[in-house]
């Protein structure tokens, strides 16, 4: 796990290889069919997607404990599309999904050569559409009032909107669990 994000009890960090059970962990809170989280399991759906180059996994810990996922996917050529933002119900509200957009952010400006990150949120998702404009993302034009809306952030002038720190190879922060 690679940390981008350290403030007070909270910190942000990429899952690497061998940090399935962390995504799991966070992962299985959300899912209500026991037999979709037993398939998940025994197909060890986790570790394959924490290993994938096409996409990446951020976890957004609190006291070393996971509250939040956000995940980010891309191939070269296309945008990157974020998806996948999800906060623990009790932590909800409280302006944390912050470190989870801009730590995607900071990790796609650096890692890729597109211009911009898209997104879609469903309509009625006011707190999701709040949270992204306050993360610098602007809408798109749509033709269909049918669809979700789409947002895009500018990459190449990425600056964050809070202070983040660079990932432990580089600060000698130790990032094993604790």
């Amino acid at each position: 796990m690679i940390t981008y994000i350290e403030h007070g009890e909270y910190r942000c960090a990429l899952l690497e290889a061998g940090d399935g059970e962390i995504y799991k962990e966070i992962c299985l809170h959300y899912i209500d069919g026991e037999d979709e989280k037993q398939t998940l399991v025994e197909e060890d759906f986790f570790e394959e997607h924490v290993s994938s180059e096409e996409q990446k996994h951020f976890v957004l810990l609190r006291n070393e404990n996971p509250v939040g996922i956000a995940s980010a996917f891309f191939k070269e050529g296309q945008a990157p599309y974020l998806d996948g933002l999800l906060i623990i119900t009790e932590y909800q509200g409280q302006g944390l999904s912050k470190y989870l957009h801009q730590t995607r952010l900071k990790y796609l400006a650096e890692h890729t050569s597109a211009p911009y990150a898209e997104v879609d949120v469903a309509k009625k998702n006011d707190r999701a559409i709040r949270a992204l404009i306050r993360n610098g993302f602007t809408q798109m034009p749509s033709e269909d009032n049918d669809t979700p809306l789409r947002y895009q952030r500018d990459l190449l002038n990425f600056k964050p909107l809070m202070m983040l720190i660079a990932p432990s190879v580089q600060t000698g922060l130790d990032n094993t669990p604790h």
